[in-house]
């Protein structure tokens, strides 16, 4: 997800997540839920997919760089192998992708579940205005 995705989206569950007072609204809100969610879903499931791909990508890249140190003239422990490896800008450069890409992945995992309860967030603005309009 680029920054420009992840800014448009955040700005959209502002809009989506904010409930208000009218009845009338909530309940067009209510009966546009399937759809709000299914807009999070799949960017969810996008999102999730490309950290894979990125965690996957670091990986190969590693393996490369192991490799590439094993084979240099310097005798390293294993530890210090890695940490030689890891030091390569392309992984560092995936690492800091991947700390961009998990970021926007726990966004998008946070709203879900808030986009998913807001049912529940009407269902019960409904029970209260029900006993608050009844005087109970």
């Amino acid at each position: 997800m680029t920054k420009e995705e992840f800014c448009v989206l955040k700005t959209r569950s502002v809009e989506d997540l904010t409930l208000t007072d009218n009845p009338d609204d909530l309940m067009r809100k209510n009966l546009q839920l399937p759809g709000i969610k299914q807009v999070y879903i799949e960017a969810l499931k996008r999102q999730a997919s490309c950290v894979e791909a990125l965690e996957q990508k670091k990986s190969e890249l590693l393996a490369n760089s192991v490799t590439k140190v094993k084979k240099s003239a310097m005798l390293y422990s294993i530890k210090e192998t890695r940490e030689q490896a890891e030091q390569d800008p392309e992984i560092v450069k995936i690492n800091k992708d991947l700390i961009l890409q998990r970021y926007y992945l726990s966004w998008l995992e946070a709203t879900s579940d808030n986009i998913n309860s807001l049912s529940f967030a009407i269902k019960n603005w409904i029970e209260w205005k029900k006993i608050i309009s009844t005087n109970f």
